[in-house]
């Protein structure tokens, strides 16, 4: 079997990421009615992947099969002394007989009763099951329950007494706010930051059940207005100084006055808890709520600790000190964008807060801040302290820019109801990034759309999908631009399957790669200088971006060869990358390696070896099916190889084909000779869209065929020969073919006779031999004179 070398560091980039989603949640901001299991499966198919669903009960067991009763009797155990026995109307015709231990059970109580056959989730307990049994020689059947008992708090002081506002035989979770909900983990690959938030994801599947007819196609999701006035001038002393515009390309906040902090309700805290988000206060929470509905982190800080009452973004002096919010002291770097006051930072911008700034039990007045972050520098801090929180999560993937102040508005209008208190000024806004162009718009081309979905749909039903997406569009009449991609994707597919059947094995090699110093090599062929160098590399062995597919491919090689695989035909596709004059330059390539025997050992043939005019075959071969003529120029030494020819267009080279030089094999270990050819692919796409290949039928007509023995120097080459015969104007002459090559050094010095076989063929009828002959007179002659040559 043929062993591929696995590369588990550039499999691990392509892993996306999961994101817990409520069923509840969604179907608030759009109003639907499908059941988990259809919801889920429509996730999927529009490509945000439901890998697991699991019901969440705030109160675990939903208080199923317990309900309220009223004690109509209660009398002494006779065999136990802190025993009572009591008789209880759970709703049905007779009293339910339960013997109790509690010492505050008495008549005339509403209580909740756990039937036979229920189970029970104490807190911090085992689940338990109810069954009809005798205690102390009395049939018991239930149990009347205390709060801890069925996991609604911690006291086990005595049974749970409700008002008479409920009657005997009602539902326990009609009494309390039990929450039940289905909670999805979405499998997100990093390219969907649209999807980071139950918004996008109720925005998305919008678009999938109006497209199937399943809700009304007027129908919207939930309004992002708020009802705060924030017309209203406001003015206020506090100011924002943005210092690093292109690290924050928009900073906005608002002062909120006499706030209240406490305790988030039971509705809010069971919306975060459903999806693995801790519960701290009514301020906290609100912006959790926000981030996790819009997409947008938000951050409040306590406006008493602000220094001045001025926030400036800014980066800090390198190495300083900074506590984080988990009581941790950083050395912050230079880099770091950092959220501060007048005199000190407060908050890693859109990563984790500070100790110091964040909202306590003492606070009163807040700022509340929504701002737009750059990617890049937000992940390199994040990777840089080892920090990863839900903020940073989406800053790191890019978040709407259009939703920064929507998302401020619906956090003011929400903490307002939470926390009481005021709005303190109008919204500050620092926008360093004024919108030139429709973040939500996009040049369609409906063509290329058809062909990548491989369906049929109009015009106007992928506009209104679009629009459901919130997406506007200006299509493009002329999609020419779009096609290069496409057809340069079927071309190499082409040539992949010809590989393939033909027995090469497909490689797949990460991009990045180490020096050839770091893998201690003394020879690569390779000039130090043109790498093109990682800022942050992972590791040295991926500190660089490839010059070559070369090097990589001998690393399969020499891995297969350790796994006892010694024969090995495969091919690669991959990008290389160069540091030319200060300026990048990237290519796509395609390379093609043997190695060993040609086929496994065989009593008819032996042992046949790969050779460097196996491997030329199979590329003129490429060249062929791809309708492009070249010729081979001979080289002596070219950088990775030991010989072998070029195939250019004047001075841009097309194509590489050689034994790989033995001084970089040896290095390896590698036992046998190597062949590779690469081939530079975006130059020969080029030639493939100038050179399309024309169909014409199969000629019925019979062909002629005329020989040819001349004697010629040893120097003159079939290229000669040919070129010629391109003296000859006709269009008769179909192919030249050598059979046979006679040397005799006594009779002949430094001379060769060439057998040449010559093919003519008429598109439209049977040739004379009159016709024939006079055109080989013509070739004959123009062979003589051009190579000096003798007939023999």
């Amino acid at each position: 079997m043929f062993v591929i070398q696995e590369k588990p560091l550039f499999l691990r980039f392509l892993k996306g990421f999961l994101m817990k989603i409520s069923l509840n949640w969604i179907k608030e901001i759009l109003d639907f009615d499908l059941t988990a299991e259809e919801t889920s499966e429509i996730l999927t198919d529009i490509g945000l992947e439901v890998e697991k669903s699991e019901l969440y009960e705030n109160i675990k067991g939903g208080l199923n099969g317990i309900v309220v009763g009223e004690i109509k009797k209660c009398e002494k155990h006779p065999n136990a002394d802190k025993l009572k026995i009591t008789h209880v109307d759970i709703g049905e015709e007779k009293l339910s007989q339960i013997i109790c231990g509690a010492p505050n059970v008495d008549v005339n109580q509403k209580v909740l009763v756990a039937l036979p056959g229920t189970t029970i989730f104490p807190t911090n307990h085992d689940p338990l099951k109810i069954k009809k049994t005798k205690i102390r020689g009395i049939e018991s059947n239930g149990m009347i329950c205390a709060e801890d008992e069925i996991g609604i708090g911690e006291n086990h002081d005595g049974i749970m007494v409700l008002s008479d506002n409920y009657n005997a035989g009602d539902l326990a979770k009609t009494v309390f706010e039990v929450n039940e909900d289905t909670i999805f983990e979405i499998g997100l690959t990093p390219n969907r930051a649209d999807a980071m938030s139950h918004y996008g994801v109720a925005r998305d599947l919008m678009a999938a059940l109006k497209f199937n007819s399943k809700i009304e196609v007027g129908q919207k999701l939930k309004s992002l207005s708020s009802k705060v006035d924030f017309n209203q001038d406001r003015k206020t002393a506090f100011k924002v100084s943005v210092l690093e515009p292109k690290k924050c390309m928009r900073y906005t906040g608002i002062i909120l006055k006499d706030v209240q902090v406490k305790s988030s309700p039971n509705w809010l805290k069971n919306k975060l808890t459903s999806i693995g988000v801790k519960s701290i206060n009514n301020i906290v929470d609100a912006t959790n709520y926000i981030l996790h509905e819009l997409g947008q982190p938000l951050h409040a800080f306590d406006l008493d600790e602000i220094s001045n009452h001025h926030i400036k973004v800014r980066c800090p002096k390198d190495d300083s000190s900074f506590t984080t919010l988990d009581g941790t002291e950083r050395k912050l770097n230079k880099d770091d964008l950092m959220i501060c006051d007048d005199e000190k930072e407060m908050c890693f911008a859109g990563v984790f807060g500070g100790l110091k700034s964040g909202v306590s039990s003492k606070t009163k007045h807040i700022f509340l801040e929504s701002a737009l972050f750059d990617a890049v520098n937000i992940r390199k801090t994040a990777k840089r302290h080892g920090l990863n929180t839900d903020a940073s999560f989406r800053y790191e993937r890019g978040v709407d820019p259009d939703m920064v102040i929507p998302a401020l508005q619906k956090a003011v209008e929400l903490i307002l109801e939470l926390a009481g208190g005021s709005v303190g000024s109008s919204i500050l806004d620092v926008n360093n990034n004024p919108k030139t162009q429709n973040y939500h718009h996009c040049d369609a081309d409906y063509n290329t759309i058809r062909k990548l979905c491989g369906i049929s749909i109009a015009d106007e039903e992928i506009n209104s999908i679009l629009g459901f997406l919130e997406i506007s569009n200006t299509p493009i009449k002329n999609s020419s631009s779009f096609t290069p991609l496409r057809n340069s994707i079927s071309t190499q597919k082409k040539v992949s399957d010809y590989l393939s059947a033909r027995g090469f094995n497909e490689v797949l090699n990460n991009s990045l790669t180490a020096t050839h110093q770091s893998n201690k090599l003394k020879y690569t062929g390779l000039n130090e200088e043109a790498y093109v160098k990682l800022l942050n590399p992972l590791s040295s062995d991926t500190e660089v971006l490839r010059q070559t597919l070369v090097l990589n491919v001998i690393d399969v090689i020499k891995y297969n060869q350790d796994h006892g695989e010694a024969n090995v035909q495969l091919f690669e596709w991959g990008k290389t990358y160069q540091l030319n004059e200060n300026k990048f330059q990237e290519e796509k390539h395609l390379i093609i390696a043997l190695k060993g025997l040609q086929h496994e050992e065989h009593w008819y043939d032996g042992k046949k070896e790969t050779s460097f005019h196996q491997l030329k075959g199979y590329v003129e071969s490429i060249f062929s099916l791809l309708g492009i003529t070249l010729e081979a120029s001979i080289f002596e030494d070219n950088e990775l190889f030991s010989g072998g020819v070029l195939y250019q267009i004047g001075n841009k080279i097309i194509a590489k084909c050689g034994l790989v030089n033995p001084n970089l094999t040896n290095q390896f270990d590698i036992k046998e000779s190597c062949y590779m050819a690469e081939l530079y692919w975006d130059h020969i796409f080029k030639l493939c869209q100038k050179n399309l290949i024309k169909y014409i039928p199969i000629n019925k007509f019979q062909k002629v065929y005329r020989d040819l023995s001349i004697l010629i120097d040893e120097q003159i080459t079939l290229s000669d020969i040919i070129n010629a015969t391109k003296n000859v104007k006709t269009n008769l002459l179909q192919d030249i073919s050598l059979f046979d090559i006679y040397r005799d050094k006594k009779q002949f010095v430094d001379k060769k006779a060439y057998g040449l076989r010559f093919q003519f063929l008429h598109p439209k009828r049977t040739l004379t031999d009159k016709e024939v002959d006079k055109v080989m007179l013509q070739i004959q002659y123009s062979i003589l004179k051009e190579t000096n040559g003798q007939l023999r």
